[in-house]
């Protein structure tokens, strides 16, 4: 059985599937499989045959819901851990996976650990470093007031992130479903971000209208409600949905942000 398990959920975007899946082939020391999960019809069946490498798993799995996919993935995968990458970002250090893997190793109470981000506009044109808090500690300050992992980064414990009901689907919100899950897992164990940069990040301009990002608002504060008692600094989470955010985006709107 393999020791860590790498899930790529894809849709449609060939060129940028194809550069990830070359960035996890190229980790070296440690024993993996790669779970590559299409929800686009199957469109990406040839580009993943092509690579003729048998630590990949290709599943056609159409659904909704990213989530639904993502769990999907999460019950086929075979490792004791599971590394997270999106189908447009790609891993940049070949020692990401066996660096996390002896991080999980060698600390029991560890559930989640992530890594620090080079982000990257669409067009490939760099952006600037993102710095994520690396302890425990910091990391907890700041649970409810925003997400303190890159997705694309993560590294977790795959058995107890059934145990917690794995991502859960968010009525409205397809691509966002993550941050749930790092608020359960905190629950169980110590968490931690890593401060190797080992990814480059996507991002991707005017991707999000109004009414998902309120959404995506209201769905955050949802969750920092029902964790306050698991995290601390509830208020500041309130201070920036309610205040900071809405203060800065019509700033924006008014040319003055």
């Amino acid at each position: 059985m393999v020791e860590v398990s790498v899930n790529i959920i894809t849709c449609n975007r060939p060129t940028y599937l194809e550069s990830a899946i070359k960035s996890v082939l190229a980790q070296e020391g440690c024993d993996f499989e790669l779970v590559v999960v299409d929800t686009g019809h199957g469109i990406n069946r040839k580009l993943v045959e092509k690579f003729n490498d048998s630590r990949i798993r290709y599943f056609v799995f159409t659904t909704q819901h990213l989530a639904d996919a993502r769990n999907f993935a999460l019950r086929e995968s075979e490792g004791d851990y599971v590394a997270i990458l999106d189908d447009d970002d790609e891993w940049v250090k070949k020692y990401k996976l066996s660096i996390q893997r002896e991080l999980l190793k060698l600390e029991p109470d560890l559930v989640l650990v992530g890594t620090q981000i080079q982000r990257l506009f669409s067009d490939s044109t760099e952006e600037s470093k993102h710095i994520y808090p690396e302890s425990d500690e910091k990391i907890r300050e700041n649970m409810l007031v925003e997400n303190p992992f890159c997705h694309s980064t993560t590294m977790f414990n795959r058995r107890l992130a059934l145990e917690v009901g794995g991502y859960n689907p968010v009525k409205g919100l397809w691509n966002i479903n993550e941050y749930e899950l790092w608020l359960k897992l905190g629950t169980k164990g110590k968490i931690s971000n890593s401060p190797q940069v080992t990814t480059n990040y996507t991002v991707w301009t005017n991707s999000m209208t109004l009414s998902h990002r309120i959404k995506l608002y209201l769905k955050d504060f949802k969750m920092a409600w029902d964790y306050r008692e698991y995290y601390p600094n509830f208020w500041r989470a309130v201070c920036r949905y309610f205040i900071t955010y809405p203060l800065k985006k019509m700033l924006n709107a008014i040319g003055l942000g």
